[in-house]
C-alpha cells in the first residue's frame, strides 16, 4: 500500500508509492516493548503471533538424506517468482470480493472497529484497519496462487474459500495481536517472571 506522511517539522512530505519491504522479526515477549514503545501506528503494521516454546533436545542428524528447509524455500520462492513475473506481465489486475464476502468482510471489520475503539481507545483503532488490510491481503495471495497453471484475467474474483481460510487465520493473529498489545501497553511480559525465559514471539 502507499505510505505517505508529513511532518511539521521542516515542512517534510515523504510518499513512498509502492512500498516493497517485508521484515520477519523473532524474539522474547520484552523485546516488543522496545520495538513499539508508543502507539504511533507502527504496531498495527505488523502480524505477530506469540508462542511459549520447550528447550528439548534435537537430533542433528534427523532427515540428512532429505532436502533442506533452504532447498525447499529456494524452490518455492523460484515459483512465487515466476507467477509475480506472470502477473506483471499481465498488466493492471483488479482484485474483487463477492458481494456476499463484502458483506461479511464489512460486518467483521466493522465489529472489529467498535471493539477496538472501546477496549483501548481511538489511538489503536489502527490495528483493526490494518487487520481488514490483512485479511485481503492473505485472500488475494491465496487466490493468486490459483492462476501458476491458468491464464490471468482482468478481473480476478476471491475464491470463497480463499476468503474464509484468510478470516479464520486473522481471527487466530487477532488474538495474538491483543496479547501483543496488553504487553506493550502494560509494559511488562503478562506478569512473567524476568528470570524465565524461552518464550518467543514472531512478527512478520
Amino acid at each position: 500500500e502507499t505510505d505517505d506522511r508529513s511532518r511539521s517539522t521542516n515542512q517534510e512530505y515523504t510518499c513512498i508509492e509502492k512500498p516493497r519491504l517485508s521484515v520477519v522479526f523473532s524474539g522474547v515477549f520484552e523485546d516488543l516493548i522496545h520495538l513499539f514503545p508508543e502507539d504511533d501506528g507502527l504496531e498495527s503494521r505488523f502480524m505477530k503471533y506469540l508462542l511459549s516454546s520447550e528447550s528439548e533436545w534435537k537430533n542433528p542428524f534427523e532427515g540428512e538424506d532429505e532436502e533442506s528447509l533452504n532447498e525447499y524455500y529456494s524452490r518455492l520462492g523460484e515459483r512465487v517468482y515466476l507467477l509475480a513475473r506472470k502477473f506483471e506481465a499481465a498488466g493492471n489486475v483488479q482484485f474483487r470480493l463477492s458481494t456476499t464476502q463484502q458483506y461479511q468482510f464489512n460486518n467483521i471489520y466493522k465489529d472489529t472497529h467498535t471493539s477496538y475503539k472501546k477496549l483501548y481507545g481511538q489511538d489503536t483503532i489502527s490495528l483493526a484497519l490494518r487487520m481488514a488490510h490483512q485479511h485481503m491481503r492473505i485472500a488475494m495471495t491465496l487466490t493468486a496462487l490459483r492462476y501458476e497453471d491458468r491464464e490471468i484475467p482482468s478481473i480476478i474474483y476471491c475464491d470463497d474459500t480463499d476468503f474464509q481460510i484468510a478470516k479464520v487465520v486473522v481471527e487466530v493473529l487477532k488474538i495474538h495481536a491483543n496479547n501483543a498489545h496488553e504487553i506493550i501497553r502494560n509494559g511488562h511480559s503478562m506478569n512473567k517472571p524476568a528470570n524465565e525465559k524461552g518464550n518467543k514471539t514472531h512478527a512478520a
